[in-house]
């Protein structure tokens, strides 16, 4: 085998990558997603959304969705969805948060 090239992913950042492809083994693993390891920065959380959202991993995708909508109902100044998550979120028939986190979502 040839020495192996990097394959460029536009809009991935390497350390989100990095961060799913852990969550994926440990849910491999454990049988069950980890959502504790999320993270509790909302920016973080949305960076973890667009890698599963570009891997096609639609269970990461929605717990991500989840977490940064629980964030911004509890009020967490850092929990701020970007324009582009909401209306994936808002696309998305799987999501089912409850109302008031995806009001809070809406509103953050």
């Amino acid at each position: 085998f040839q020495e192996e090239a990097d394959v460029p992913l536009p809009g991935v950042h390497s350390h989100a990558l990095a961060r799913v492809a852990g969550l994926c083994e440990r849910r491999c693993r454990e049988g069950r997603w980890d959502v504790k390891r999320l993270g509790a920065d909302g920016a973080e959380v949305e960076a973890l959304l667009w890698v599963a959202d570009y891997l096609g991993v639609e269970r990461l995708v929605g717990l991500c969705f989840a977490k940064v909508a629980l964030l911004a109902w509890a009020r967490r100044s850092d929990a701020a969805l970007s324009a582009r998550a909401l209306r994936r979120a808002l696309q998305c028939r799987g999501i089912r948060l409850p109302p008031e986190h995806l009001r809070a979502a809406l509103v953050a």
